[in-house]
C-alpha cells in the first residue's frame, strides 16, 4: 500500500531480510566462547606480565645530558 500524496510505501508488515529463523547456532556460540576464553587466558598468562615488566609507564624519562 502506498500513500498517493507522498508516494511512500506504508509499513504494514515487518521487513523479512531472509536470514532464516534467526538466532545463532549453538555450536558457533560455543566455538566463540571457547576462543574468547583461550584468548583471555593467553593474554593474561603470557602477554600481560611481559608488558607490565617492560613497560616504561611510571618510570621517569631518561634524559642524558651532553658530555662536555
Amino acid at each position: 500500500m502506498s500513500d498517493l500524496t507522498t508516494h511512500e510505501v506504508a509499513d504494514e508488515e515487518p521487513v523479512n531480510f531472509g536470514y532464516g529463523k534467526g538466532g545463532v547456532p549453538w555450536y558457533l556460540l560455543l566455538y566463540y566462547l571457547a576462543f574468547l576464553s583461550l584468548f583471555t587466558w593467553y593474554v593474561l598468562e603470557f602477554q600481560l606480565p611481559g608488558f607490565i615488566d617492560e613497560s616504561p609507564v611510571g618510570e621517569p624519562a631518561a634524559v642524558s645530558a651532553p658530555a662536555e
